[in-house]
């Protein structure tokens, strides 16, 4: 479902889910999301995201992607690319960036959000969004 390229070229073992692959990243790797997940995304310092085409990631009980939550405050540097789908069930945003301090950048196919703001930016020091369909 999950794996991560790593800097140096070798990939790792799959992981049943998003937050595990995080866990054993480090800046330089890239997480390829290659099944549906149902979970929140914390974004990491320097690893970017792909999510495959038509792959779709959804969240309900908060954010679907964050830069930042209660442990971990710190600015993030990070893309996010591929044709895949975010989504948002509950009342959260699709993407939430908090940190004045994140750059993030995102393409995808589309953002789709039932209740909230699909996309909700503070101030932060950049942010691109290339989507087909909000």
């Amino acid at each position: 479902r999950v794996t991560i390229l790593k800097r140096d070229g070798d990939q790792s073992a799959e992981f049943s889910n998003y937050e595990d692959a995080r866990i054993s990243s480090v800046a330089g790797d890239l997480i390829m999301i290659r099944a549906d997940l149902v979970e929140q995304i914390l974004l990491k310092d320097s690893v970017d995201i792909f999510i495959m085409p038509g792959v779709s990631i959804s969240f309900s009980s908060d954010d679907t992607i964050v830069d930042n939550d209660l442990n971990y405050d710190d600015p993030v540097n990070c893309n996010i690319y591929g044709l895949g789908v975010i989504k948002n069930t509950g009342s959260g945003s699709c993407i939430r960036v908090k940190n004045p301090g994140s750059k993030l950048t995102v393409e995808c196919d589309y953002i789709q959000n039932v209740n909230g703001v699909a996309v909700n930016i503070s101030p932060s020091l950049k942010f691109h969004l290339k989507c087909n369909y909000v």
